[in-house]
């Protein structure tokens, strides 16, 4: 399975990361608060569902680890 990522946007409070499971059409939403250092799923993708989304969420940290980069993609299996 692959989850492809793509950075919306970036403010002093919050980064919104889209998201596309096995497919690089990315349609769902996913939020970390800088504040609290919460996560959370704001929109699931169309082709995925609320487990599947947080899959998607539980590979966030990694791209924070990563700086916030424009791009990434996430593989397990």
């Amino acid at each position: 399975m692959r989850w492809y990522y793509t950075k919306l946007s970036e403010n002093e409070k919050t980064v919104i990361y889209s998201y596309g499971w096995n497919t690089k059409e990315i349609t769902g939403e996913l939020m970390y608060d800088k504040t609290t250092q919460e996560y959370s799923v704001l929109k699931i993708a169309a082709n995925d569902n609320q487990k599947g989304a947080e899959w998607a969420l539980s590979h966030l940290p990694k791209l924070i680890k990563k700086g916030f980069p424009d791009k990434d993609m996430a593989a397990i299996g």
